[in-house]
């Protein structure tokens, strides 16, 4: 078990290695990288993990909350760092500490808004990145493991989130001059040079 684990971790590592390495300049990888990314490696942390990994390196991990500003003003993990995800979008990587160095524990308050931030984080270079597999309770003022809960399918939700992603903005259609007030225009720059 332990030798199967091992040679998992080292491909993993290969991997992402290789996923990074084949992103454009700015160290960012396309949306299929990071899904087959996350098919292929350990993406998905349990929130007991995650509470221990955090523990163990207060210095090295950082948990991510990505929920508007009113949310976490009420309640959020103790020593998280906030970004809305809105924000998120306009971000630098160099603005997250430690970026490169760091682990990225993304949590919410729905499971599908921290999938779209791991796509936005990895787009934007920051090699370790994870997913908390739970859904921030205001109730309960914690996490609350979401890995029992059949509502989620980790692989569907992580497609999803890439179709999302991947989408371009609809432009918006053309501002259209009404006809009239082009002749209301013209007749009065007409009238002016007439009076001069």
């Amino acid at each position: 078990m332990k030798k199967r684990r091992g040679v998992n971790y080292l491909f993993c590592l290969i991997f992402i290695g290789a996923c990074t390495a084949g992103g454009n300049q700015n160290g960012n990888i396309a949306p299929e990288e990071i899904l087959t990314n996350y098919l292929a490696g350990d993406i998905i942390i349990s929130v007991s993990d995650a509470y221990e990994m955090y523990d163990q390196d207060t210095s090295g991990v950082t948990l991510l909350d990505i929920r508007d500003q009113s949310l976490f003003s009420k309640s959020h993990e103790l020593g998280a760092v906030h970004l809305p995800y809105n924000e998120m979008m306009h971000a630098k990587p160099q603005s997250f500490p430690n970026y490169k160095n760091q682990v990225f524990l993304v949590y919410s308050d729905q499971f599908t808004k921290a999938v779209d931030a791991f796509f936005v984080l990895k787009k934007k270079g920051l090699p370790n990145v994870k997913v908390i597999q739970g859904n921030f309770s205001e109730e309960a003022g914690m996490l609350v493991d979401i890995s029992m809960d059949a509502r989620y399918n980790y692989s569907d939700e992580f497609e999803k989130a890439k179709k999302r992603f991947e989408q371009k903005p609809v432009a918006p259609p053309p501002v259209v001059i009404p006809k009239r007030k082009v002749i209301t225009q013209k007749k009065k720059v007409v009238e002016e040079e007439e009076g001069c």
